[in-house]
């Protein structure tokens, strides 16, 4: 996660993320959101182009923990429905 956001915020300086739903049922939680920034750097290859990148997205972080596990653990799945430059 750390290494997308840095390779996110190296390309599109001004990015930003807007919550638009949260769901929880158990131990899952859905985030759905919309983010977007200028492109102004490589971006995966991707020369800066000057646009604004818009992405809407949704990540689902489930939580594997159990009484018998030290440290915790989860996992955490990302799914990007629609993307443009």
């Amino acid at each position: 996660m750390r290494l997308a956001a840095s390779t996110y915020r190296d390309a599109l300086p001004d990015w930003h993320s807007d919550v638009e739903q949260l769901i929880a049922e158990g131990d899952i939680v859905v985030e759905i959101f919309t983010a977007s920034g200028t492109h102004q750097g490589d971006l995966m290859g991707v020369p800066g182009s000057g646009k604004t990148l818009t992405l809407r997205a949704s990540t689902c972080f489930a939580s594997l923990m159990t009484p018998s596990s030290s440290g915790g653990g989860g996992s955490i799945n990302s799914e990007f429905s629609n993307n443009s430059a």
